[in-house]
């Protein structure tokens, strides 16, 4: 389960923070952390996944998604 922080500034993602990541590989999650880069050039996150890290990837950019979903309510 991975943990982030969003920081939506004037309606744009300006950082991600991994807050926490249990039970993660370090080493994977560590790959995967090149994924938040994409996703606030991008300004969602709907961007591909790190290849060699992709089911830590993908936990932080569904954890983002949810993060901004939650946002605009």
């Amino acid at each position: 389960m991975i943990t982030v922080l969003v920081t939506v500034e004037n309606g744009t993602i300006s950082e991600i923070e991994i807050t926490s990541a249990d039970g993660e590989d370090k080493a994977y999650l560590s790959m995967a952390e090149d994924i938040i880069p994409k996703i606030i050039e991008a300004q969602s996150a709907d961007v591909d996944t790190v290849s060699g890290a992709t089911f830590s990837s993908t936990g932080i950019r569904d954890t983002v998604s949810e993060a901004l979903k939650q946002a605009e309510q």
